[in-house]
């Protein structure tokens, strides 16, 4: 990092060595002698605290710590439309085991509600399928229309049944 005109730039010490071709510089030169040039070794700050749901990291200012510098970071609110497309992406990756659905199903008191509500399905190829993807999915996906269907079915909003899918995760990881 280099002070030029006052502010800080990003400047490597490369690009130091290129413009000053007929000065030697040792190949780990101490702080005094980049000192000179108004060269200073600039750290980053730590990650500060956020909530990733609704909230991301940017960078932020370099700014004078002692001898040297840090490049600190800024928390930026996500738009509610960033924070829709986050939650989509997030539900795209949620997928368990079928053992693991099924525990959590049980520990929330559910499991037993699946059977009648498939039962229940009116049209004869809707209710064949859900109960192939009950009985014979190897991993249930969170937007699968067969999952979201019986969620629905089970009184179940979109933050329950992400916080089933949570617990299931959390099953699998302790029964593997």
């Amino acid at each position: 990092m280099r002070v030029i005109d006052g502010q800080p730039v990003l400047y490597s010490f490369q690009r130091l060595r290129a413009e000053n071709p007929l000065i030697q510089f040792p190949q780990d030169p101490p702080a005094s002698l980049l000192a000179q040039f108004d060269m200073y070794d600039l750290r980053n700050a730590d990650d500060p605290d956020y909530d990733p749901a609704t909230q991301r990291i940017e960078i932020g200012d370099i700014e004078p710590d002692g001898e040297d510098f840090v490049q600190r970071w800024e928390v930026v609110e996500l738009s509610t439309e960033e924070q829709a497309a986050k939650l989509l992406d997030l539900r795209q990756d949620m997928s368990v085991p079928r053992l693991a659905a099924r525990l959590a199903l049980i520990d929330e008191g559910l499991w037993d509600s699946i059977p009648a509500l498939i039962a229940a399905i009116p049209d004869a190829t809707a209710k064949a399928r859900s109960l192939a993807y009950f009985e014979d999915a190897v991993t249930w996906r969170r937007l699968d229309s067969t999952v979201v269907t019986l969620a629905t079915g089970l009184g179940l909003d979109d933050d329950d049944l992400d916080d089933l899918f949570v617990a299931a995760k959390v099953i699998d990881e302790s029964i593997a």
